[in-house]
């Protein structure tokens, strides 16, 4: 996928891992490379669904991180928990990260930028619904 190309080109691009066919019947664009039949309407449905269920996550994880919060200051003063059936504990664990913050403290700028030039992007595709009213 090129860029932000949201056009049918694009679109045939995406394929399920596996699938040898695309499950549109191809095309031949005017410039001779296929793309696959229209896919039907995204309706207004589908993209209010989506947006509500974003800002459904968005709002849970609002409330779960200041959930976890809590019961780790409750944990870390040695609240007791009561009997049944769910149990919680807080376990310490390190792990090694690499921030451009953290570099720079070992590696000059012109090393870091060398080390970024040498890692190839990743491509990634992201969906964005808004909503205008």
């Amino acid at each position: 996928m090129h860029g932000g190309n949201n056009s049918l080109a694009s679109y045939a691009t995406i394929r399920h891992p596996g699938r040898a066919v695309p499950r549109h019947p191809l095309v031949t664009a005017g410039d001779g490379r296929a793309f696959a039949e229209r896919p039907p309407w995204l309706t207004q449905e589908d993209l209010r669904t989506y947006a509500e269920l974003r800002a459904q996550q968005t709002r849970l994880a609002d409330e779960i991180r200041a959930r976890r919060a809590e019961l780790m200051r409750r944990l870390a003063a040695d609240a007791p928990i009561e009997p049944g059936a769910y149990h919680a504990n807080l376990r310490s664990y390190s792990q090694r990260l690499l921030t451009k913050t953290r570099l720079t403290e070992i590696l000059s700028e012109d090393e870091i930028e060398d080390l970024r030039d040498r890692v190839e992007p990743t491509q990634r595709l992201e969906l964005r619904v808004t909503c205008r009213g």
